[in-house]
């Protein structure tokens, strides 16, 4: 029993240690680097997109992290809401097949929103802006039942 605390323990220990070694710091984005290559990323990436202008590079960066999005049509619009940004499918493109779907990501810069996205830093704004593209993605894989769900048709 005593040889299974000194031999079991520091094993467990090692293998925490190792998983812990193994992630990735957070990537970090100067504005500055990042205005002087939009032009490679618009050419990549903006293919059947509608920027809010106000947001384009913080979105590019953000469309660079998923390929999968390149040729799906995204607008991104300004609206006022009770969060920040939200993704939906537009209109009645929810009975579309899986890559014909057209989305729209709102979002809410109006002074009167509790959290503004002007309010972050630009690394934040990629994120925020990243976490609604994932949930394009989640979307995109929906069968048409699931998304007539999502919208809040009870079937």
């Amino acid at each position: 029993m005593i040889w299974t605390r000194t031999y079991i323990l520091p094993y467990l220990l090692m293998l925490a240690c190792n998983n812990f070694a193994q992630q990735q710091a957070p990537r970090l984005f100067s504005k500055l680097i990042m205005s002087n290559q939009i032009d490679t990323l618009r050419s990549q990436f903006s293919n059947n997109k509608f920027f809010y202008e106000k947001y384009e590079l913080q979105t590019l960066v953000a469309l660079s992290f998923y390929p999968e999005l390149k040729d799906t049509e995204i607008s991104f619009r300004r609206r006022k809401l009770k969060t920040t940004m939200v993704a939906r499918p537009k209109g009645m493109n929810v009975f579309r097949g899986k890559g014909k779907r057209h989305y729209i990501i709102y979002i809410n810069d109006f002074p009167s929103a509790k959290i503004s996205p002007d309010s972050v830093s630009f690394n934040a704004q990629i994120g925020v802006i990243g976490h609604e593209l994932a949930h394009l993605v989640e979307y995109a894989q929906y069968l048409i039942v699931e998304n007539v769900v999502l919208l809040g048709f009870p079937i």
